[in-house]
């Protein structure tokens, strides 16, 4: 029957070959000299051999422990790689974002995350429009999806757009929804489109002056004046507070879609405690 020897114990001993001090390798355990020593002899009666001369308070290894320290060693180095891989592989998280999402509100929160988890290696990817490409890699995948969610689906956060305007550009074209030039930044307008029929301002006609492939480009340019952009209201908080932009009075903030949470296979307890942040912090939105 193959003898059992305790891992722990042959941990000990290499420590205390490397130090040649069971005082130095017990500070290294951060434990006393006496449970070293305990160690040592419990794995010398397993083996059925002497592993170290003592003499003089000094420690030298006798063949038998010269043999078994030099054998143990490439395991014990594979051993402490395999822990390192997976102790970074439990450690990294791999994100594939809304472009605009990651940009305006995701990134501008990460360090609240990393503040908790200071040892988390995050990696963000991005995609623009609705269909993330291939994301096999990815622990998280966030994309915004049209339409109101069904009962299944893992929701994030809401779309509820709203017209918004600088202030000066309000001033100076007042509030009528057809006086002020519309930034376009979806495919084929239907953002607007959807927006007008469920405020019930269908009969209206927008003039669409400039577009943009990223909805953060066409706030940009709502703030520096050149038109409103129809966004949802937590995307651009900052804006709003700051006065650099002002919801178009007297028209609604409408429903338009939402931003879903899809898992990889890799399931980690950081990747848990990741999802439960983003749930926190889109309540706060």
């Amino acid at each position: 029957m193959q003898t059992q020897i305790s891992l722990n114990a042959v941990r000990v001993f290499a420590i205390t070959v490397r130090h040649m001090s069971v005082t130095n390798a017990a500070a290294e355990l951060n434990v006393s000299p006496g449970a070293v020593s305990h160690q040592i002899k419990a794995l010398e009666g397993a083996l059925g051999v002497q592993l170290f001369l003592r003499s003089n308070n000094a420690l030298s290894l006798t063949p038998d422990g010269a043999r078994f320290a030099n054998g143990i060693q490439p395991g014990l180095d594979l051993l402490d790689q395999s822990i390192h891989s997976a102790t970074r592989g439990a450690n990294e998280l791999n994100l594939n974002v809304s472009l605009t999402l990651a940009m305006r509100w995701l990134v501008p929160r990460l360090e609240r995350f990393k503040a908790r988890h200071p040892r988390a290696r995050i990696r963000i990817e991005t995609h623009s429009g609705e269909v993330p490409p291939d994301s096999a890699s990815a622990d998280i995948t966030i994309c915004y999806c049209r339409g109101v969610p069904d009962e299944k689906a893992d929701v994030l956060m809401l779309d509820c757009s709203q017209p918004l305007v600088s202030p000066t550009l309000l001033d100076r074209l007042g509030s009528d929804l057809s006086s002020i030039p519309a930034l376009q930044c979806a495919k084929d307008n239907w953002d607007w489109h959807e927006w007008q029929a469920a405020a019930g301002l269908a009969d209206q006609q927008l003039s669409f002056d400039a577009r943009f492939d990223l909805d953060d480009a066409a706030v940009r340019a709502a703030v520096a004046g050149m038109g409103m952009v129809l966004s949802p209201l937590f995307m651009v908080q900052d804006d709003i507070n700051s006065g650099r932009l002002v919801p178009l009075p007297g028209v609604p903030a409408v429903p338009l879609g939402h931003y879903g949470i899809q898992l990889g296979p890799r399931d980690t307890g950081l990747r848990n405690q990741f999802c439960d942040w983003l749930g926190r912090e889109a309540g706060k939105a």
